[in-house]
């Protein structure tokens, strides 16, 4: 009904946001640790198959990871009660071992869309004064309740406990950094998987104009035909120019697959994400409040990194699921806020 019981709602969601992520990475170590699951490097790439998230954990966590940086922009412009301020460091926590992950992944794809897609929320942000605090400002009062001598007894025991972890396994650390940078500088020296990729498509192209019909215009080719039509095309050049070591089963590109399996009606798809990105640009360029502009420059931000990561990669339900959530959360967030103002 008013600003405060959004602000008090949207604390408590993440509250639960918080502790379900948590919870999350606990399980995932558990289950590691007992051997249902498994995480190491294969080909110098973190893979797992931990509670689901399979070796494309990259995808996932690069949507979480936006939503967290949000939700940490919120919580620094915004007075929020003290009982909540374990919850932000809990972010920033979350937000750390969330790109540890994805880097250690190295989807070259998904690590550069989303280095844009955190570029465009700081640098935009930036210009609109929404502007996020790194360190909380240091009390000087010598004068501590019992309870809070504790809390930073038990967090300088930590951090000297973490030091001399540091120090013990200094060079077991030392050498996984220097192997963690050079899988990374390996990854991004070599073009292979997009060269071949840009072949693909152009082979695809071409065979889809070839075989084009009014009613595969409208209608598209039917659902998971372009999966086909992919498979067939690598397999063919796969054995003429050992351009593929084995033939792919989808063509690399959500639009190509999108369009050629459903035609016009793909629209339908990508016209509503479209609709919230212009929706988003009017409300940041609008003179509106900057709780508004922060969750709109938020949505932005990940339908920029849908569009980009789209240009090599297919459509995987559980990642549209996490896609449409998120935009319909920060929709309603986005409506609340307006109806209030409107109010006032």
């Amino acid at each position: 009904k008013n600003p405060d019981e959004i602000t008090d709602r949207l604390l408590y969601i993440i509250k639960i946001i918080t502790i379900s992520f948590i919870a999350y990475l606990i399980l995932a170590f558990v289950f590691v640790i007992i051997g249902i699951s498994t995480i190491g490097f294969h080909h110098g790439r973190l893979w797992g198959d931990f509670l689901g998230f399979g070796h494309s954990f990259a995808i996932y966590l690069s949507y979480y990871l936006l939503l967290l940086i949000g939700l940490k922009y919120f919580m620094n412009t915004n007075i929020i009660p003290l009982e909540y301020k374990i919850y932000e460091k809990l972010v920033n926590f979350l937000i750390l071992i969330f790109s540890m992950l994805i880097i250690l992944q190295i989807n070259k794809t998904a690590l550069i869309s989303l280095t844009l897609a955190i570029l465009t929320f700081v640098i935009i942000g930036f210009f609109l004064g929404i502007k996020i605090n790194l360190f909380e400002k240091i009390h000087t009062s010598l004068k501590f309740s019992r309870k809070e001598l504790f809390k930073k007894t038990a967090l300088f025991a930590s951090l000297i406990i973490l030091i001399l972890l540091i120090i013990a396994n200094y060079d077991s650390i030392t050498i996984f950094i220097n192997e963690t940078i050079n899988r990374v500088m390996l990854r991004f020296s070599t073009f292979t998987t997009l060269n071949s990729r840009t072949v693909l498509w152009e082979y695809f192209i071409e065979y889809w104009y070839d075989n084009l019909t009014i009613t595969k215009i409208l209608f598209g080719s039917g659902i998971d035909s372009s999966r086909e039509v992919a498979f067939m095309l690598s397999a063919m050049l796969a054995g003429d120019i050992r351009m593929f070591s084995s033939p792919l089963v989808h063509v690399h590109n959500l639009y190509l697959e999108m369009f050629y399996d459903y035609g016009l009606v793909a629209l339908l798809y990508f016209g509503s994400i479209i609709y919230i990105l212009l929706d988003n640009i009017k409300l940041i360029l609008s003179k509106t409040n900057n709780n508004i502009k922060l969750f709109s420059l938020l949505s932005l931000s990940i339908i920029t990194f849908f569009l980009l990561f789209s240009l090599t990669e297919i459509l995987r339900i559980p990642i549209a699921i996490i896609l449409f959530s998120m935009l319909g959360f920060l929709e309603s967030i986005k409506w609340s806020l307006i109806k209030n103002q409107e109010k006032i």
